[in-house]
């Protein structure tokens, strides 16, 4: 570990600079999904004080942050500190269940694949296990086997005229069963969605396919949920691949979570007069099965 000073003008109006002994991390030798990527780090923004966003919010900024992962028809971006949504770019929110870990738990009560076929999913167990969290470090979402399980059946029933074939060695490390074959002359899965039903209300659609190998000979498709058992945990994870065009906002201080669906061209105020502001915009310009991975660097819930 290493540290710091940062200092920044006071925010909420008031005068003077703050400052702060910021705690570093610092990496030798990445491995899993960072080594994948070959990147030399990340930044932090789990619910705790020794995290990005835990560290700024002891300086009294604002305890939110949005995102947006872009698939390759939207610019993606990250905004910190203070910005106000606007009224035109409407976000569904969702209370966060509070708890001591630093992971982002919310209350997912279902998953429907149409409008008839909705599936429970397991929410948090008496000794502690279960439940549901959004996270970026994940590429794909999981569910455990008493949804997955008749999800997929359903799936394979819905695309039973589809050449199904076998999980190449990377969807197997992904827990993924599913795949077909969209060669040249073969069909294409329907874009058919997931969709999220929530304690709330609140219902959020995800997208449900990705293309793991776009060789025109050679082509899958693979569904991007897997099986959290396979992959040794029990909990239910809405991943990365999910959130592509999705706006995720993370309030801390109102402990909900708001997804926006219409896109990564959610419009907002932003005060750059007093405290602190951070805008990162990029595009994504391929349509490759991994390319949203290198933007997940820096907002890793971690």
């Amino acid at each position: 570990m290493a540290s710091d000073v940062v200092a920044m003008k006071t925010p909420r109006k008031t005068r003077g600079n703050k400052s702060l002994r910021m705690s570093l991390g610092c990496g030798r030798e990445s491995t899993g999904l960072l080594g994948i990527l070959n990147t030399s780090g990340l930044v932090g923004f789990a619910k705790t004080n020794k995290s990005f966003i835990g560290q700024l919010a002891e300086m009294d900024y604002t305890s939110k942050f949005i995102y947006c992962v872009p698939s390759d028809t939207f610019s993606g971006k990250i905004v910190l500190g203070n910005y106000k949504i606007s009224s035109n770019s409407s976000l569904s929110y969702t209370p966060m269940i509070v708890n001591s870990t630093a992971l982002y738990y919310i209350g997912l009560r279902s998953i429907s694949i149409t409008d008839t076929l909705t599936f429970p999913v397991q929410g948090i167990l008496a000794n502690g296990t279960g439940g549901t969290i959004i996270d970026s470090t994940f590429a794909f979402s999981y569910f455990t086997p008493d949804s997955y399980t008749p999800l997929v059946q359903a799936i394979q029933n819905l695309n039973s005229n589809l050449t199904k074939v076998s999980s190449n060695e990377t969807a197997a490390l992904l827990g993924n069963d599913i795949c077909y074959n969209v060669s040249v002359n073969a069909d294409t899965p329907p874009p058919q969605t997931l969709t999220y039903h929530f304690e709330n209300g609140t219902q959020v659609e995800f997208r449900t396919w990705f293309l793991l190998d776009d060789d025109a000979e050679n082509a899958t498709v693979c569904l991007a949920v897997g099986d959290s058992q396979k992959m040794g945990f029990s909990l239910n994870v809405i991943g990365t691949y999910q959130q592509l065009d999705v706006a995720v906002e993370f309030d801390l201080e109102k402990q909900e979570i708001g997804f926006g669906t219409a896109g990564c061209n959610v419009s907002m105020n932003l005060d750059t007069s007093s405290g602190f502001t951070y805008v990162f915009v990029w595009k994504s310009s391929t349509t490759q099965a991994f390319s949203f991975l290198p933007l997940l660097t820096y907002l890793l819930l971690v």
